[in-house]
């Protein structure tokens, strides 16, 4: 009877034990980023691991770096992701085309894709770029729709007056527009704050109403949104804990960064070198992921600005079709994702910068 009873306490013990590990358990998400290469750009998915933000939603997050927003729609819906980072007109390019997907969380509130030249060009306005060479990092990347749009709405037509080409991400860039290679760049402000780093002063030119228009999402499928609502809402709420994370400390964003992903530091690059230039690219996209000077809460989207979008990108014959975003844009998750405690996120990234021995450090200064 006694060793039935141990047997028995045995067998209870190891079956408690598996429970509790498979209600620990972390449900496996394959998110897709649109750049070949993680760095500080994609900080908040390394920053959201190593603090414990992602498994706290019971939520482990593979990304996946692709080459571009078009990209990370495909995939999504090819549904070899679960969910993606991706650039708002991807989103509605890829619903004209029939992907049901739906955006539940706007990263960036405001656009920060545009036309630039080098500083010492002769290229002063959009209509200048007939007959021109504009480099954009891919054949997927949102900066060739920018570009389309832009020549279209100052008299150009986009499939005889210019020439799109790849070049690559800042450093052949860099390169390229150094060496006259090519005349302008279509791309976003994080390249160009590494181009600049790099040693090439550029110039903007007029972007017209694009700067107003929101630019990077969370998005998924609305099949899989029904069917892990809860996932969504994990690594939409993670996310934005680590925006604040980085946000506040900078400085640690960029160390756990090379912890995460240390093929990120690329080849010759000393520690001083490589904070400079993160924070650099901090600086060049902080005015457009900041909520709270916006008043809006983490992820909220603006239906209005995404239907002023649309109606521009339907006016320059970039989307074909008229979309309503109140079909595949939603706040649905808002309440969700922001409940979690700014001030122990904050503290969390104070107390790590002393843990690693910093004097301190500041939130990158905003555009205005």
């Amino acid at each position: 009877m006694k060793r039935s009873v141990v047997i028995n306490t045995l067998v209870a013990a190891a079956l408690s034990i598996g429970c509790a590990q498979q209600a620990f358990a972390l449900t496996k998400l394959r998110v897709g980023y649109c750049a070949r290469t993680l760095n500080i750009n994609a900080s908040p998915f390394a920053i959201a691991q190593k603090m414990g933000y992602f498994a706290e939603g019971g939520i482990d997050v593979e990304v996946v770096p692709l080459g571009g927003s078009t990209e990370c729609i495909q995939n999504l819906a090819a549904e070899t992701l679960d969910f993606t980072y991706a650039t708002a007109d991807a989103v509605l390019v890829g619903k004209s085309k029939g992907v049901d997907a739906v955006i539940f969380y706007t990263i960036l509130q405001k656009n920060i894709f545009g036309l630039a030249v080098a500083q010492d060009s002769p290229i002063k306005s959009v209509s200048d770029l007939r007959g021109k060479k504009i480099g954009v990092t891919s054949m997927g990347s949102t900066g060739v729709l920018v570009a389309r749009a832009l020549a279209s709405m100052n008299g150009l037509n986009p499939d005889r007056d210019i020439e799109l080409v790849t070049i690559g991400e800042a450093a052949q860039s860099a390169t390229l527009l150094r060496n006259k290679q090519v005349d302008a760049l279509s791309q976003f402000s994080t390249n160009y704050a590494m181009i600049e780093f790099a040693g090439v002063k550029l110039r903007n030119l007029d972007n017209g109403p694009i700067e107003s228009f929101p630019s990077a999402t969370l998005v998924g499928l609305r099949k899989n949104m029904e069917k892990n609502r809860g996932g969504a809402i994990a690594l939409a709420r993670g996310y934005a804990m680590a925006t604040l994370f980085l946000m506040t400390n900078p400085a640690a964003a960029t160390r756990i960064v090379q912890e995460v992903w240390p093929e990120s530091q690329g080849i010759g690059r000393d520690e001083a070198t490589i904070a400079a230039m993160d924070k650099a690219v901090l600086k060049s996209f902080d005015f457009a992921q900041d909520v709270r000077p916006m008043g809006v809460r983490w992820g909220d989207s603006n239906l209005d600005r995404y239907a002023d979008y649309i109606k521009f990108l339907n006016t320059w014959g970039v989307l074909q079709t008229t979309l309503d975003p109140r079909t595949f844009v939603t706040n649905d998750l808002s309440d969700g994702i922001n409940k979690f405690d700014a001030s122990k996120v904050e503290a969390d990234a104070l107390a790590y910068g002393r843990k690693q021995g910093d004097a301190g450090s500041t939130s990158p200064t905003r555009k205005n």
